[in-house]
């Protein structure tokens, strides 16, 4: 009598299907939103309070009819809480959205991203001076200036090595976290990462340079706009490349202490 023939092996399970990105990254946006302004709001009022009754009468009745007085007396403590509201908003999206997300590719080891990282981040600020060397020229008598240069300079002034912790450290981290761990990384596991680079380095260009205001033409927030989402792709293709948080923090933060660098030695 035969043996009874082995029954066929069962066909392995078919792969979850990714979610949809642009459904995920909406509600990313609105988190982050609404994260950071209630988290600032926490953090920065009771600052404004402080510097309003230490003023003297006479300077306590115009901040109180001139908010943005008000808000120029405290540049550097505003500046501090902003970046940590940023950072702790940061935190509570990966938290929440982010740290299930499974990992697309496997990651390049750790000591060839970080140089390849830093070395990036070096050569993306070299070309973001050129650049605003390019729009200043176009600019005219009215250079274009990024809206974040006067709240580093007044905490750079109120605390140097404060400073260099905030925007080579602490912005980096949230920065990236948000927008390259949660956000970008949702469209790579959807096979959709150059669709995410775009979005993503907008959305960051969007974080740095909100409206066109007083200061700009059309054409200077324009040019802004355009550089800031140069820069978002390039830490975002350091992450695409890489698959390491860790990588694009470097790119950051090598982009960002290039930068001040460059101030502290040109006298700016």
């Amino acid at each position: 009598m035969s043996e009874p023939e082995t029954a066929a092996a069962a066909p392995p399970p078919a792969p979850a299907r990714p979610g949809n990105p642009w459904a995920g990254i909406v509600l990313d946006v609105l988190l982050a939103v609404a994260g950071i302004f209630i988290v600032s709001i926490i953090l920065i009022t009771p600052l404004l309070l402080l510097e309003l009754v230490s003023l003297p009468e006479a300077e306590r009745l115009r901040a109180t009819a001139d908010p943005d007085l008000l808000m120029r007396g405290a540049m550097a403590e505003v500046t501090f809480a902003a970046l940590v509201a940023m950072l702790l908003v940061a935190l509570g999206v990966w938290w929440l959205r982010g740290r299930s997300l499974p990992r697309p590719v496997p990651p390049t080891r750790a000591a060839h991203a970080a140089a390849w990282a830093i070395a990036a981040g070096v050569l993306i600020q070299g070309v973001v001076v050129a650049l605003f060397h390019v729009l200043q020229a176009l600019g005219g008598e009215s250079p274009a200036q990024p809206s974040n240069v006067e709240p580093i300079l007044a905490l750079q002034e109120a605390s140097p090595v404060l400073n260099w912790l905030m925007v080579v450290a602490v912005a980096p981290l949230a920065e990236e976290l948000l927008f390259r761990r949660v956000m970008l990384h949702r469209f790579m596991v959807a096979g959709r990462g150059l669709a995410g680079l775009v979005v993503t380095s907008v959305l960051f260009a969007a974080t740095h340079e909100v409206g066109q205001g007083g200061a700009h033409s059309l054409l200077q927030w324009l040019g802004l706009m355009a550089i800031y989402t140069g820069m978002g792709m390039g830490f975002g293709l350091v992450y695409l490349r890489t698959g390491r948080l860790s990588a694009a923090f470097l790119a950051h933060a090598a982009c960002n202490a290039t930068a001040l660098a460059v101030m502290a030695f040109s006298g700016g």
